[in-house]
């Protein structure tokens, strides 16, 4: 059974430097502990969605898997959507499986909406996203994922931003203009000589 990282009272500055003091000198990188935060924060399921709809009784469960690397986000969802129709008390089950991916090279902003959904953004609001569902593939420019509570999404914000910044391409530092002293002949040149009348 999955416990929320939020319940845990873990924070992600927290745990990310427990996961570093954890392991050997120079064993995993800052973006490997970022994967792994990322993996635990979406490991911790949502707890099931509960609405009524006419003379329907609808239940959702959501679980999310992250299955990408330091270069590519990826996850896959599977969805369960429950209907009891009362009038004819009848049910009807609905089984979804679908798979998101983009390059952390693409995606510039990263976002907790409504306590607990984590919204990624492409740059320049490009579609960045492929999110395949019944073998059809739709571009997106972001995608959003409903976490099990606040603190796990701010855990996955986090580790995010890491794997952003560590597939960003480095800053290019000004080109150095080399200062020539001035030419000693064109100072000369400049210079008017006026001798005094004997």
């Amino acid at each position: 059974m999955a416990i929320p990282l939020g319940k845990l009272g873990i924070t992600s500055n927290l745990l990310l430097s427990t996961l570093l003091l954890a392991q050997p000198a120079n064993a995993k990188t800052e973006a490997d502990q970022a994967l792994t935060l990322l993996s635990k924060a979406y490991a911790c399921s949502p707890p099931p969605e509960v609405m009524t709809d006419n003379d329907q009784t609808i239940r959702r469960l959501s679980d999310h898997q992250f299955i990408g690397n330091i270069d590519k986000f990826v996850i896959e969802t599977h969805e369960v959507t429950r209907r009891h129709y009362v009038k004819s008390n009848s049910v009807s089950l609905t089984d979804v499986r679908s798979s998101s991916a983009a390059s952390f090279a693409n995606i510039d902003k990263v976002e907790v909406a409504d306590k607990n959904i984590l919204r990624l953004y492409c740059a320049l609001g490009r579609k960045c996203f492929n999110s395949v569902s019944a073998a059809v593939t739709v571009a997106h420019d972001q995608v959003g994922s409903v976490l099990c509570d606040n603190e796990t999404a701010d855990n996955a914000k986090f580790a995010v931003e890491i794997l952003i910044r560590a597939n960003s391409p480095p800053a290019q530092k000004p080109a150095k203009t080399e200062s020539k002293p001035p030419d000693s002949d064109a100072m000369v040149g400049n210079i008017i000589i006026i001798r005094p009348r004997r």
